[in-house]
């Protein structure tokens, strides 16, 4: 009972990793980051100061993104 609960929750949290991957199309990322717009305050921590761009903004997105869905999908498979 307890393999089968398991492999359950494996399956669950592969998928739920795998329909992460997909998450910047289904709510669309293009849009909801625009490229263009307004100017993004400048980044300020400790001294460092970066001027932050959209493009900035939407690569940290999907790389977080991408972060859980591996993480996911890697708890999953073991």
């Amino acid at each position: 009972m307890l393999s089968a609960l398991f492999l359950a929750v494996g399956l669950y949290t592969v998928v739920l990793g795998v329909i992460h991957f997909f998450l910047p199309y289904l709510l669309d990322f293009d849009h909801a980051i625009p490229k263009e717009g307004p100017r993004l305050k400048i980044f300020r921590l400790f001294g460092f100061s970066y001027d932050t761009t959209r493009a900035d903004v939407r690569g940290i997105a999907w790389v977080m993104n991408h972060s859980v869905s591996y993480t996911l999908v890697t708890i999953g498979i073991i």
